[in-house]
C-alpha cells in the first residue's frame, strides 16, 4: 500500500470516529431526555425512532471502521516505507491515540451544544463559535490521521506509563 493510500484510509477511519461521536452525542442527549420524562407525547415517538436510526447507523459505521482497520492491517507496510517521524515517546493527556480520540469526541460534545443549546447568544457569536469548533476538530482529526499512520507504519504505539496519583 502506497503513503497516500495509508493516509486516504487512516483519513476515512478518523472520519467515521468523528461521525460516530457525533451520533453518539445526539444518542446520550435523546436517552437523557427519554429518561427524565423531557419529551411530550406528542414527540416521544419520534425520538424514539430517531434514537433506533441513531443506533443502527453507529453500529454501521462501527463495521465500517472495523473493514477499514481489517484491510489496512491486512496490506504490506513494507510497501509504505518508513514514518515520517521516529517512534517518539508519547505522552498521555496529550497525544497518544486514546487521548486524542477521546479530545475528538470532546470537542464535538461542544459542537453539538454550540449548535443546540447556546441561549443568550446573538447568531453571529453562535457562528463564530461554531466554526471554531469545526476548525479544532478538523485540526485535531489531521493529528489523529498522522498519529494513526505513524504506529501502522512503525508498528508501535510508544507511550509512557504513569501511575496513578490516586486510587
Amino acid at each position: 500500500m502506497e503513503i497516500e493510500i495509508a493516509k486516504e484510509k487512516f483519513t476515512e477511519l478518523v472520519s467515521k470516529i468523528d461521525e460516530i461521536s457525533l451520533m453518539c452525542v445526539e444518542i446520550a442527549d435523546i436517552q437523557n431526555a427519554l429518561d427524565h420524562n423531557e419529551i411530550d407525547e406528542d414527540n416521544l415517538q419520534q425520538s424514539k425512532d430517531r434514537l433506533s436510526k441513531l443506533n443502527d447507523l453507529v453500529a454501521k459505521k462501527k463495521e465500517e471502521i472495523a473493514s477499514i482497520m481489517k484491510a489496512l492491517y491486512r496490506d504490506d507496510r513494507s510497501l509504505i516505507g518508513s514514518s515520517g517521524t521516529k517512534t517518539d515517546i508519547l505522552i498521555p493527556n496529550l497525544n497518544t491515540l486514546s487521548t486524542l480520540l477521546d479530545r475528538l469526541c470532546i470537542e464535538n460534545v461542544k459542537l453539538f451544544h454550540f449548535v443546540n443549546y447556546s441561549t443568550g447568544l446573538d447568531d453571529e457569536k453562535i457562528r463564530g463559535l461554531e466554526s471554531l469548533q469545526k476548525s479544532i476538530i478538523s485540526s485535531l482529526s489531521k493529528v489523529l490521521v498522522d498519529t494513526f499512520y505513524n504506529t501502522y507504519v512503525s508498528g508501535e504505539h510508544n507511550f509512557i506509563i504513569e501511575e496513578r496519583t490516586f486510587k
